[in-house]
């Protein structure tokens, strides 16, 4: 729906802006913290976000032929269902590809430059807050509901050839 495609805008939009942000005020202002903790904070929120985005980026990787695949069958169709379905493209691979390889390094970034433990910890997690608000509004929206109607289109499909390859 319209509703659920503007929410998806300003999400994208959103992570965008905020990792813009925060790599702004690193410039000019960036002071590595030789507090031990801290470091340690930054090293393993650093490797947590890295199997993250490693986790994030074969999702998006291997649902390219997916993409190809309801296109070829939904997009020649209809146009709107096209461009809904190129826009979900594009938001993927933003928020389930671009992003989780900027993120490893901005959170280390940030983490580091923090100036007491606290605000490390808070750092760190307001780095998988902007990764992870995208998913957690997948939740709300009827794109689970798509999701799973794909699921069983592709499915049913896998059972009809196997079952003519059979006979």
């Amino acid at each position: 729906s319209n509703k659920y495609l503007v929410i998806g805008i300003i999400t994208i939009l959103s992570q965008i802006t905020w990792i813009i942000c925060l790599i702004y005020s690193l410039v000019g202002s960036f002071v590595f913290n030789n507090n031990n903790i801290i470091f340690t904070i930054a090293i393993v929120s650093t490797l947590i976000s890295i199997l993250y985005s490693y986790n994030t980026s074969q999702s998006f990787i291997n649902s390219q032929k997916l993409y190809k695949f309801i296109l070829k069958i939904n997009g020649n169709y209809n146009l709107q269902n096209r461009r809904i379905i190129i826009w979900n493209f594009t938001a993927d691979f933003f928020s389930n590809l671009v992003l989780p390889m900027i993120m490893p390094i901005v959170n280390f970034l940030i983490v580091i430059n923090s100036e007491d433990v606290f605000d490390a910890i808070l750092n760190s997690m307001a780095i998988f807050f902007i990764i992870q608000i995208d998913e957690e509004l997948f939740d709300i929206t009827p794109y689970e509901q798509d999701h799973q109607s794909i699921k069983f289109v592709i499915l049913s499909i896998f059972i009809s050839l196997q079952f003519k390859a059979s006979y």
